[in-house]
């Protein structure tokens, strides 16, 4: 205890000398810096950021009370809620100093997105890889600043999402008399060795990946897999001759340049942030009675989406006026459902729009079986998410969605009824990505829950819970060994509060001087 408060103590006075810190070493000493340690400044600066002579104004969150990092839930709240943070799981900073932080210093992993792309799925993505293999999101910057990254940290792995940066994956560095140096205005002496790839990692969502992105997977060091039905796809598309033959000979720059680049492809295993209460243990022994009329509770949310079958959904109930009662969430619901829901004078399926974390996590929590038919998804994280809180999880007979869960064991699959393709996706010439879902294929599923005796349905969940641990416990060692594999890369092992500590030195160093 004492020396977590001695750890504490020693931040908070870094902390409190901060904007000082900021302001010599940005002002005062660049010359006395190592240049792999900051790049100099632009006298014409392409980026606001780049204006300020002083990083002065600022916020930094710190884990509570004695903790050193964030839990993943914290994580993802910071992400969600956040103003476009510069987040670790040591610390949360805002302001004009996130982008001399991030020139400063290198993370294992780096991740780079703006608050718009933050949407719930894509912070459940990102936090899995900020708590487990010390990786560190990032606003969007400029093209100059991504440039000057790739020189100081030539060995990080860049992650990137649904929202690639193009950038990053056109950049190159060199290794020249031990010095990084870019190579994006081609120039080299003809001795020099062929310039290095940046060690891009791109985690798609296999049902987002548009056409004209094929040329990512080739300009990728990693393809890591959410599902391996993301693997699958995207080794029949390297494996299509014919395709690499046209972009061999493409009048589009990117297919030509990287015709006959392979990436690397990696089944990471996934996970979401656990929905559970800590308390749940507890919980469960006291309320055992409750526990099980929750698994005769139906709960389905939709959030933005079209593809979860939702209208599928209240088909089915409506034709069911003795069932028990569903609750349905999402974006809209009045204006899709209420109609019909009235006029059939349904009495059993209830309507919410918007609801608070806390309401959302108590509808979660005390429903016992969340139906799930998506017609596609890139991995599911409300599926994983059912997972989590130990529910019946009723999802649909196709990839990735049947990945989940073991058909009659861990959950209940639903039929479909054949492909629903979409001309954008890149994948639909090697896989069937999207079906449809009618309204009979969820009433047989679920009319095969409702067979089930509540305990049968409590020990469905439990196994639920159980392939859940499992896949999440992959994850975690894959993502701790992408952070080794780093770390190897400059013979150093990562040191989470090497930013803090880089302050605390120019300060004393100023002192000294």
């Amino acid at each position: 205890m004492a020396q977590r408060l001695d750890y504490r103590r020693k931040v908070l006075a870094t902390l409190l000398f901060l904007p000082l810190l900021l302001l010599v070493a940005t002002t005062y000493t660049y010359p006395l810096l190592a240049p792999k340690i900051l790049p100099t400044p632009s006298s014409t600066p392409t980026h606001p950021a780049k204006a300020h002579t002083s990083y002065n104004e600022f916020s930094l969150t710190l884990p509570s009370g004695d903790a050193t990092v964030f839990t993943i839930n914290e994580l993802l709240n910071l992400c969600l809620n956040g103003n476009s943070l510069t987040i670790t799981k040591h610390y949360a900073l805002y302001g004009n100093a996130q982008e001399y932080q991030y020139l400063s210093n290198c993370n294992p992993v780096e991740i780079s997105t703006s608050q718009a792309a933050r949407s719930r799925g894509h912070c459940s993505d990102f936090v899995q890889y900020i708590y487990y293999a010390d990786a560190r999101l990032v606003p969007q910057y400029s093209t100059e600043t991504y440039h000057q990254k790739i020189q100081e940290c030539p060995h990080s792995f860049y992650l990137h999402g649904e929202y690639p940066i193009h950038e990053l994956f056109l950049g190159t560095v060199d290794v020249v008399d031990g010095h990084i140096r870019s190579l994006l205005d081609l120039t080299q002496a003809p001795q020099a060795p062929p310039p290095q790839r940046v060690r891009n990692i791109w985690m798609p969502n296999w049902e987002q990946i548009r056409k004209e992105e094929g040329w990512i997977i080739r300009a990728s060091y990693m393809i890591a897999c959410k599902a391996h039905i993301t693997c699958t796809a995207i080794q029949k598309y390297l494996s299509d001759a014919i395709t690499q033959q046209r972009h061999q000979t493409s009048e589009i720059e990117n297919e030509r340049r990287f015709a006959n680049s392979t990436p690397i492809l990696q089944f990471m295993s996934h996970s979401s942030p656990d929905a559970r209460s800590p308390d749940h243990a507890s919980e469960q022994q006291q309320q055992q009675q409750q526990q099980l009329d929750r698994f005769n509770q139906f709960y389905h949310a939709y959030g933005h989406s079209g593809r979860k079958s939702s209208g599928a959904i209240v088909d089915c109930w409506l034709r069911q006026p003795d069932w028990p009662k569903l609750v349905v969430i999402g974006h809209d619901a009045f204006k899709a459902f209420a109609l019909p829901v009235i006029k059939n004078g349904a009495r059993n399926i209830q309507l919410f729009e918007r609801v608070s974390t806390d309401k959302l996590d108590h509808l979660q929590s005390t429903h016992g079986v969340h139906l799930c038919p998506s017609r596609q998804e890139g991995y599911g994280h409300y599926i994983n998410e059912a997972r989590s809180h130990g529910a019946v999880v009723v999802t649909t007979h196709h990839p990735p969605m049947q990945e989940f869960v073991e058909d009659g064991v861990s959950g209940i699959l639903v039929n479909h009824k054949g492909p629903a393709p979409e001309d954008y996706q890149l994948m639909g010439d090697y896989e069937t990505v999207g079906v449809n879902v009618e309204w009979e294929n969820v009433c047989n599923a679920v009319k095969r829950v409702l067979e089930m005796t509540l305990e049968a349905r409590a020990e469905m969940g439990r196994l639920a819970r159980l392939r859940y641990e499992e896949d999440s416990e992959i994850m975690a060692k894959n993502l701790m060994h992408l952070k080794k594999e780093a770390e190897e890369s400059t013979d150093t092992a990562f040191d989470g509060f090497d930013f803090l500590k880089l302050l605390d030195s120019k300060f004393a160093a100023t002192h000294r001087a």
